[in-house]
């Protein structure tokens, strides 16, 4: 499938941006983005470098969306800063 890649990411954002629930908004853009490449689930996440730490926020998949709390502590030895 030939796809405009201008158009791909206008479209996602679209998506994303749709609504303030952001379970929903996820899973919509989750939705579009599935007709390009293959994926069971998409993350919305935020890494904060002051704490090393990883708060997943919200999370869909082809069941629907839902925002969780999740957080990960990174330690020196992952390599990620």
């Amino acid at each position: 499938m030939n796809v405009d890649r201008n158009e791909f990411f206008i479209e996602a954002t679209l998506r994303v941006t749709s609504g303030l629930e952001i379970e929903k908004a996820l899973y919509r853009c989750f939705e579009y983005i599935r007709q390009f490449i293959p994926a069971d689930r998409a993350f919305l996440t935020h890494y904060d470098p002051g704490t090393r730490i990883i708060n997943v926020i919200a999370m869909a998949s082809k069941e629907g969306g839902q925002t969780i709390d999740i957080k990960l502590a990174l330690s020196r030895e992952s390599g990620i800063q």
